[in-house]
């Protein structure tokens, strides 16, 4: 679904946002106390990487399947009988976006990434009633969060349905309304962090509304018209610098507040290298931010699949906004992509993670970040294939 539908599926929403305000958990605290730019070879298509060693997710895969047949752990829910990756704990975090949609208690959700290694996790996409108990659940299974994605906790709409990803994209939005909401949004997330000790709240900072879809430039690509696609990538870069300005602006602004409030809790904010050439920040928007927000704990939070997607559409050097940005890194999601699907499991892609290995600080934050749709035994062979890089 392309970002242009964003304002309209907001708007279709409108009379029901009275009802909305009801549906979060209490905050800690209450009551208890894309224009252009470019490297020279965007838009070609990367070369093709090689796959996991098939030895090495054999001997893992062999492994955890031992494991499970001996009892030591449930299996996860998918059936995939596995137990562990591992027989020592990851060194990254394993993000909740994978899981959260198929867990109604914190216990559950956190057992089933705790059979895969992980002693960290980032929170994505968790409903309300899974916050109550997390940090009790986090205690008994020696587990911390590591970061939480913004907005944590997801909002519902009155029916207990998740609601679209762009109500808490709205920070940059020209609608009041929308924006107070996705700043309240986000002040909550930042407060969940204090309250359960994670270091970074991840941001998405906005939209701009173009008439230009994404997945029709990586279908030209794909096709290998490269004249048609430079010419769809011209228009849709030009509506979207003529109407940048005043959302960068607001995004600064969000910015800001958000920075303000993330320091009196002792948070860090991550603003995150987006996923589409229509969103903010891009790559001169991002060192845009960065200097405006200097002096409040804000720093930039890099993305290997949106960083790929910038590149492939010629937006962005294969590894600038890592090398640019290396300076106010907090942390990286990790997952594998092909075109403009993303977040797949490590080495089922063509994403260069060897480079990426080589590019980043030690000891910078890691984050494995999966699309729920991955299966088990594909996680296991990410994995398996992440540590033999050094980033797990």
């Amino acid at each position: 679904m392309h970002r242009r539908r964003s304002a309209r599926l907001w708007g279709a929403g409108r009379a029901r946002q009275q009802a909305w305000r009801g549906w979060s958990c209490p905050a800690p605290g209450a009551g208890e106390r894309r224009a252009g730019g470019g490297g020279s070879d965007g838009g070609q298509e990367p070369r093709r990487l090689r796959r996991p060693c098939p030895r090495l997710v054999g001997r893992a895969c062999a492994a955890v399947s031992a494991r499970a047949a001996r009892g030591l752990g449930a299996g996860p829910p998918r059936g995939a009988g596995i137990a562990l990756v591992a027989d020592r704990p990851l060194t990254l975090a394993l993000s909740t976006c994978w899981n959260a949609r198929r867990h109604r208690t914190a216990g559950t959700l956190l057992d089933e990434l705790a059979a895969l290694g992980a002693r960290q996790v980032e929170l994505a996409y968790c409903t309300p009633n899974l916050l109550p108990t997390m940090a009790e659940a986090l205690a008994l299974r020696g587990m911390a969060v590591a970061s939480i994605h913004n907005a944590c906790p997801w909002p519902l709409d009155p029916a207990g349905e998740r609601m679209h990803w762009s109500v808490p994209d709205g920070l940059a939005s020209a609608d009041e309304e929308r924006r107070s909401w996705a700043l309240a949004l986000a002040r909550e997330s930042i407060a969940w962090a204090e309250r359960l000790g994670a270091g970074v709240v991840i941001l998405h900072m906005g939209q701009i509304e173009t008439t230009v879809g994404q997945g029709e430039l990586f279908d030209l690509l794909r096709l290998g018209k490269r004249s048609e696609f430079e010419g769809l990538r011209a228009r849709a870069l030009a509506e979207r610098a003529a109407r940048a300005p005043a959302h960068v602006a607001r995004a600064i602004a969000a910015a800001c507040e958000l920075g303000e409030e993330a320091a009196r809790r002792g948070v860090a904010l991550g603003l995150e290298v987006r996923d589409c050439y229509d969103e903010i920040p891009n790559l001169d928007e991002m060192l845009q931010m960065l200097e405006a927000t200097a002096g409040l704990p804000i720093g930039y939070w890099h993305d290997v699949g949106h960083a790929e997607k910038q590149h492939l559409l010629g937006l962005a050097g294969p590894h600038e906004y890592l090398q640019r940005f290396a300076d106010r890194l907090l942390g990286v999601h990790l997952h594998d992509g092909l075109y403009e699907r993303d977040h797949m499991a490590p080495g089922f892609g063509r994403i260069d993670l060897q480079a990426t290995a080589r590019l980043l600080p030690v000891g910078v934050r890691r984050t494995l970040e999966l699309d729920e749709r991955v299966s088990t035994d594909e996680a296991v062979a990410g994995l398996a294939y992440l540590r033999s890089l050094g980033l797990a």
